[in-house]
Order: structure tokens, then C-alpha cells, then sequence
């Protein structure tokens, strides 16, 4: 009688087993088409009629959220989006945005308003660095608005609430630049203690500046963060390119972890945003010290899909790795975590994107399953690649979820 019971139970657990399942199967069926429609309505020639049309003001509120994340306001946001009428407008008008917040800067600096400047000298650093986000626009040439960024960015470290740090970590291959943010005390005082350190790894398209940016929610959990520019990104894109077998970078941050005052070298994790996020399972893999790890919308296997990503992502791409955009199908095997990630022992936060149109929203699902260390998944259907629609949210909880394990 006991067993007659318990059979009408494993039914109905078994069918809503089944449910999950097709639920499952059924979301991964329609995310995939955030990437397809992605690839198809993102082709140059129909971007430009849209611009002609509605401007760049056409973008949606979760497309604006890494402006406004980092800390534009959103009126000089709109004003600057309205001035884009074209591919070729793009870094023209960032340009624009950020001298009118160099003039800002200099006006609070001459005022005696250290803290206003700074404000406005991040800003500047900001619009200059999206208006190198455009493959294909014209404007100032590249070495031009990488100075104008680096120079407006060093005005307004210091008076960063915490302060950003401008420290260079001693790699073999080349030194690698980075700012340093360490959590406040009660008092506003650095902490007296050692902190756990987050290092943040760039996507393709973001800096150092940029990233150290996204360092409140960390710093209110007692972390510290360092973001670099490594290979092939920011200050070393076009003189060190990315390439296989460069996980001695997390190497020789961790040496340097060791000798720096007020880090605590055991309690490092890493961090990284799309292509970002598939580096840091290589790094974990190779360091076994480090004591977590965060992957956000990363490439898994890129190999099967790479021909279908959009030819603007593979630009960048082949930017990093220093190759002409036609080779950079070929040099896909080199970004797959598959090698990799049997070898990752520390516990791994993994960020999906239910509507990413840049990468197949699958990849970061089957990096969680591969995974064999203890692990989490943030799913978030309705966000686009790197979570940027929900940047707030995943970082908040990122960062509770890494204070939780440091």
C-alpha cells in the first residue's frame, strides 16, 4: 500500500521534471534568436538608414545603461546619441561630448572644485573611450582619442571617491597597466587590514578606465579591484597582442598581490566580461591559488558558431589577437574554455544573458555545466551581452556573492 502511494507522487515529479526540461529547451530555443536577429539586423547598411531616420536617440533604455552605468548623465547621454546620424557620426560625437566636458573640468579646476573636475574629467575619459567603440567611423584618428582618454582619466583619479590608483604590474612580456581601488574604511579611511582583490579582465571594446569604473559594488562589500589593460586591449592594443598561453598574466598579478601593502595575495578572484570571461577559466585553470572566479556571457567553444558572428565582433576580435579580420575564424579554438575547464577548482560564478545578441546566450549554460568545481549560475532572461541591460544587478550580486566566499 505504502509503495501504491508513492507511485501518483513520482508521476507528477517526473512530469514536472519533463516541464522544466521543455521549459528549459524551449528558452534556449528562442534566446538563440536574440543572436541570429542580432547578426541579421546589425549589418552596416541598415544601421545607417535606421540613423538617417530616428538617430542614434533610437536606442532603447537597456542599450543606454553602460553610459549611464559608468556615470554620464542622461541628458548629455540623449544629446550626444541625437547628434548620430550614421556609423561615421558615432565617434565624431562622443568626441564632441568629451571636450565639452574637458571645458567643464578645466572651468571647475580654475573654480577650485577639485571634486566637480573630477567629475567631469571621468566623463570626458568616458566619451572618448565610445567614441573608439565604432568599427568603421571616422573622426579623430585612434592614437588621438587613446591619449585624449589615458590624459583626462589621470586628472581625475585622484579625486575618485575611493581613489583610483595608477599601478603597473611587472608581466615578462610587457608591463601592464592598471588602477588600483581599495574599499573605504567607516570613516572614509582606507581599510586597516588586508583586502581580498577582485581583478577585473576587459571584453573586447572596454578599458581599464572604463572597468575600475564598475568597482562601487565591490568596494561597498570590502574588496578591492584592479583593472588592467592586458593584450591587446587599451594602452597595449597594437603592441602586445592576445594569444595562447599568456595565463602568466594572472601569475604575475598575484606576485605583485603578494608584495603590495594592504592586499591579501590569498584572497584574489577573478573577474571577466565576454571574451574576458572565457580568459579568467583559462587563468583559474593555470593558478590554482586563486580563490574565485566570475564569467560573464563568455565564449565557450566558439569553433561551431564563430562564421556567424557579427563581422563588427570579429573586428574587434581581431584587433586583440593582432591579425587581419579574415584570420580570426581560424584563431577561434584559441578562446574555448573546453581545454580548461576540468582544471578550475575554485568556486565559479557563471553570468547568462537570455537575450545576448553578440555571443549564442547557450555558451555560458554550457561552460556552468561543464564546470566541476562548486559552482553558481545568474541567469538573467531578459539581459543583452555582458548583462549590460541589468549591469547594476549582476554586479551587486556578484559582489555579495564574492565577499560570501573571500
Amino acid at each position: 500500500m505504502f509503495q501504491a502511494r508513492l507511485t501518483p507522487l513520482r508521476s507528477a515529479r517526473d512530469g514536472l521534471d519533463q516541464l522544466a526540461q521543455l521549459r528549459a529547451r524551449q528558452w534556449d530555443e528562442l534566446s538563440q534568436l536574440s543572436f541570429r536577429l542580432g547578426v541579421l539586423l546589425g549589418q552596416p547598411p541598415l544601421i545607417d538608414a535606421t540613423l538617417r531616420v530616428f538617430s542614434a536617440d533610437i536606442l532603447p533604455p537597456a542599450a543606454r545603461r553602460r553610459f549611464l552605468f559608468a556615470g554620464l548623465d542622461p541628458d548629455d547621454v540623449a544629446g550626444t546619441l541625437r547628434a548620430i546620424r550614421s556609423i561615421a557620426d558615432w565617434p565624431r560625437a562622443w568626441a564632441v561630448e568629451a571636450r565639452r566636458e574637458e571645458m567643464r573640468a578645466r572651468a571647475a579646476d580654475a573654480a577650485g572644485r577639485p571634486e566637480r573636475a573630477a567629475v567631469s574629467w571621468r566623463n570626458a575619459a568616458l566619451a572618448y573611450g565610445f567614441a573608439q567603440a565604432a568599427i568603421g567611423g571616422g573622426g579623430m584618428p585612434e592614437r588621438e582619442l587613446e591619449d585624449a582618454r589615458l590624459a583626462a582619466f589621470a586628472r581625475a583619479a585622484p579625486n575618485l571617491a575611493p581613489p583610483a590608483e595608477p599601478v603597473t604590474i611587472p608581466w615578462p612580456t610587457a608591463p601592464l597597466p592598471a588602477y588600483l581601488r581599495r574599499p573605504p574604511g567607516p570613516t572614509g579611511q582606507p581599510l586597516a587590514g588586508p583586502a581580498p582583490l577582485v581583478v577585473l579582465f576587459n571584453g573586447a571594446g572596454f578599458v581599464k578606465e572604463e572597468m575600475t569604473l564598475w568597482s562601487e559594488p565591490f568596494l561597498a562589500c570590502g574588496l578591492a579591484t584592479l583593472a588592467f589593460d592586458g593584450p591587446g586591449c587599451g594602452e597595449l592594443r597594437g603592441r602586445v597582442a592576445l594569444d595562447r598561453g599568456q595565463e602568466d598574466v594572472t601569475a604575475a598579478i598575484l606576485g605583485w598581490a603578494a608584495d603590495r601593502d594592504g592586499l591579501d595575495a590569498d584572497r584574489v578572484a577573478l573577474l571577466g566580461i565576454s571574451f574576458g570571461g572565457a580568459q579568467v577559466i583559462h587563468h583559474a585553470a593555470r593558478n590554482p591559488t586563486v580563490a574565485a572566479c566570475v564569467s560573464v556571457t563568455p565564449p565557450f567553444h566558439p569553433p561551431p558558431y564563430v562564421d556567424h558572428v557579427h563581422p563588427f565582433v570579429m573586428a574587434e576580435i581581431a584587433a586583440l589577437c593582432g591579425i587581419d579580420p579574415s584570420a580570426a575564424c581560424a584563431r577561434a579554438e584559441e578562446l574555448s574554455c573546453v581545454p580548461f575547464v576540468d582544471e578550475v577548482r575554485c568556486p565559479t560564478l557563471v553570468v547568462r544573458a537570455g537575450l545576448d545578441a553578440i555571443l549564442p546566450p547557450a555558451e555560458a549554460g554550457r561552460l556552468y555545466d561543464a564546470l566541476s568545481c562548486p559552482k553558481t549560475l545568474l541567469s538573467l532572461r531578459r539581459a543583452t551581452h555582458v548583462g549590460l541591460s541589468h549591469v547594476d544587478l549582476w554586479t551587486a550580486a556578484a559582489a555579495n556573492w564574492l565577499a560570501t566566499r573571500l
